[in-house]
């Protein structure tokens, strides 16, 4: 992407699970200016944080809550006509905003197919609303297929298009790329002056079958402790419902990281874990704060051992994707669901 494209930091969802006022801060460090979150509490917490700079709240926010989003000095997107008027209606004091527009994501925004109403409504309240701009997001822009290329083609075409015509406002901001746009069509003028920045922050793959650009790698690694180590004999069980029989007489070593952490139910029995530098399989079900993993061929094993659920240790490595693709979802659920109580901390 040119040189000139500023980046908008997407941070939402605790930084995608990674904590998002500590990568706030590191990005702020490395120079990013601009945050986006989903909700009002996510850009109160940034705020609280120490977080300077303009923080974007991506989806709907209550009109009532008009006071705090002037308070905190977030921009706030407006999601339709209807959101516009009550924004307005509970206006205390001077708010930032920018327009959602819908160019075929059909999830939030004014309707680019609706052009006229679309601009006409735009004109109406971007004064009062202190409208800098407007933004909308792509359904399928990393996707080859001729057909989604072409609905892509579709969307930058009808998002730069009304940019056009609103020209005469001297609107500041626009964006409708996110972190695969951004590396696909960074520079198609259509897309605005700024790209979003997710996944790709994170080091993770906006689409399964993407290859990203030579560098990026994840930064998380999330680990967790051996907290009892034993023997069991072929034909036991582990765990609940004893849904894992043990085929020979194997070690079991117990872990101190459950679903309650974040780490899915859905890999019982179907992932890996990392331990002296060598996988070691779940087995049985993963309980709401422990897991078992069997660590017959790892070597020697002992309680307080460090185990690598994502990250490398010695010349293997598990990504969040290689989790995801073992459940049929995406890495961005895998990381984003790591909960409250796993620790995090940021290694400069």
């Amino acid at each position: 992407m040119p040189s000139d494209t500023d980046i908008i930091a997407v941070v939402k969802a605790d930084a995608y699970g990674h904590g998002a006022v500590p990568v706030a801060k590191r990005l702020a460090g490395a120079g990013v200016k601009r945050f986006a979150v989903a909700t009002l509490d996510e850009a109160i917490e940034l705020r609280r944080g120490g977080i300077k700079g303009e923080i974007l709240v991506l989806g709907y926010t209550a009109p009532a809550l008009a006071g705090k989003i002037s308070r905190y000095k977030v921009t706030q997107a407006i999601v339709s006509e209807e959101h516009a008027e009550e924004l307005l209606r509970h206006k205390r004091g001077k708010l930032s905003t920018l327009f959602a527009i819908n160019t075929g994501m059909n999830r939030i925004g004014l309707s680019a197919l609706e052009s006229e109403n679309t601009e006409h409504t735009v004109r109406r309240y971007y004064k009062e609303l202190g409208a800098r701009g407007i933004f909308t997001h792509l359904a399928v822009a990393g996707s080859p297929r001729a057909d989604d290329v072409e609905y892509t083609e579709r969307q930058l075409d009808s998002f730069g298009s009304l940019l056009a015509a609103l020209s005469d406002l001297n609107l500041t901001e626009a964006h409708a790329l996110n972190s695969i746009g951004g590396l696909i069509y960074g520079s198609d003028t259509r897309g605005g002056e700024a790209v979003r920045l997710g996944i790709v922050l994170y080091g993770l793959l906006p689409r399964e079958d993407f290859v990203l650009p030579k560098g990026i790698h994840p930064v998380l690694t999330w680990k967790t402790t051996a907290s009892s180590v034993f023997k069991v004999k072929a034909g036991e069980s582990i765990g609940y419902s004893r849904s894992y029989i043990a085929k020979r007489d194997s070690i079991i070593a117990t872990l101190t990281t459950g679903y309650a952490d974040g780490y899915p139910r859905l890999l019982s029995g179907r992932a890996d874990v990392l331990v002296n530098g060598r996988r070691a399989r779940v087995v049985g079900n993963i309980c709401m704060d422990q897991m078992m993993i069997d660590v017959s061929d790892v070597g020697e094993v002992r309680t307080g051992d460090e185990v690598i659920l994502i990250g490398r240790s010695g010349d293997e490595v598990i990504t969040a994707d290689e989790l995801a693709s073992r459940m049929g979802t995406i890495g961005y659920e895998i990381v984003a669901g790591i909960s409250k109580r796993v620790e995090r901390i940021c290694i400069n």
